[in-house]
């Protein structure tokens, strides 16, 4: 006798009570509302922000510091002639 699977290839008899076509909103969500995940995901994305800003300010303090152990000479202009 061959058995009826559901979508998991468990059988139907497997399945809590799958007879039943109505379920409340609460059976039919696969996870609860998610307060916890939600403050995760924010406090990864302000942290995401914070380094990029870090990196980003310190990458323009090193544009505006000269190369360490090179020295700035100093621009020499030709007399203009009279």
């Amino acid at each position: 006798m061959a058995e009826r699977l559901d979508e998991r290839g468990e059988p139907l008899s497997a399945t809590h009570d799958s007879e039943r076509t109505t379920f409340s909103a609460s059976e039919a969500r696969q996870a609860g509302m998610g307060a916890r995940i939600f403050l995760v995901l924010a406090a990864s994305l302000a942290l995401a922000f914070v380094v990029w800003g870090i990196v980003e300010w310190s990458q323009d303090r090193e544009d505006r510091q000269p190369a360490a152990g090179g020295s700035v000479q100093p621009t020499v202009t030709e007399p203009r002639p009279n």
